[in-house]
C-alpha cells in the first residue's frame, strides 16, 4: 500500500515537548515499550553507491534495499523501500537467520523462488552490504487517516561487521538530533497537525542513510 511520509529534524528537547502534546491523542504501537524499542538494518547498495547518491542528488524516483530487524525479536525482513517524492511504497518478506546471512554473503539464488522481483534487483544492480544503522525508536499511531508519528534518535552504524544478527557494536553518529517522521495513507487530522505545530516548518530531505553513509571515507569504494 502506497503511504506519504514526511520528516522533520529536531532537538531532544523539542522531542520531549512534542510527546507530551502528541502522547494524549494518539496511542503508543503495541509493540513498544515505554522507551520505545531499537530498529537494527543492513543496508545494501550497488557497486556505484548508487541509492546513496541518488538520495543525496535529490532524485525523485529512487530506492533503498535493506535486511530490517527489531531489538532481540530474531525475526529478519528483506524490504525495499522505493519513494516518488512523499509518496512511498515498501514490499517486505520475511526470511529466516540462514537467509540473512546468505544475504551478506552475496549468495541470493534462494530469492528467484521466494521473491523474483528482489533476486532480479540484487543481481542485476549488484547490491551488496555496506553498512549497519541502528537507533531507537518511540512510535505513536492514531486510527484516523492511518498516521504514524515516530521518534527515532541515537544514530549509531557500524561500516565492518555486516553479522546483523551478533547485534555488532556500532558508533554514535548523531546523540543530539531526533529524526520525527509522519507516515499516512489519507491524511492527518487537524488537531495532530496543531500539536506538532511550528515543527511543521522544519523537513528535512536527507535519511538517515545518508547522514550515516557520508561521515565515512568508505563512499566512493
Amino acid at each position: 500500500m502506497d503511504r506519504y511520509e514526511q520528516k522533520y529534524n529536531i532537538n531532544r528537547i523539542e522531542q520531549a515537548q512534542l510527546l507530551a502534546r502528541l502522547k494524549p491523542l494518539m496511542k503508543m504501537d503495541a509493540h513498544a515499550g515505554s522507551d520505545g524499542y531499537l530498529v537494527r538494518s543492513l543496508y545494501f547498495d550497488t557497486v556505484e553507491n548508487k541509492d546513496l547518491h541518488e538520495k543525496a542528488d535529490g532524485v525523485d524516483d529512487r530506492m533503498k534495499i535493506r535486511i530490517r530487524t527489531y531489538g532481540d525479536s530474531g525475526i529478519y525482513k528483506l524490504e525495499c523501500k522505493q519513494k516518488s517524492g512523499d509518496l512511498q511504497t515498501k514490499t517486505a518478506i520475511r526470511i529466516t537467520l540462514e537467509q540473512a546471512k546468505l544475504l551478506v554473503k552475496g549468495e541470493y539464488a534462494f530469492l528467484q523462488e521466494l521473491s523474483p522481483k528482489f533476486y532480479q534487483w540484487m543481481t542485476l544492480m549488484h547490491y551488496r552490504p555496506v553498512c549497519i544503522i541502528e537507533y531507537q525508536r518511540i512510535p505513536l499511531t492514531h486510527d484516523f487517516g492511518d498516521v504514524r508519528i515516530t521518534f527515532d534518535f541515537n544514530l549509531r552504524a557500524n561500516f565492518t561487521n555486516f553479522a546483523i544478527w551478533e547485534h555488532p557494536q556500532c558508533t554514535l553518529v548523531d546523540g543530539v538530533h531526533t529524526t520525527m517522521e509522519v507516515k499516512f495513507s489519507y491524511g492527518v487530522a487537524s488537531h495532530l497537525k496543531q500539536a506538532i505545530g511550528k515543527h511543521l516548518n522544519s523537513r528535512i530531505s536527507s535519511s538517515k542513510y545518508v547522514r550515516c553513509r557520508y561521515i565515512t571515507t568508505r563512499i566512493g569504494d
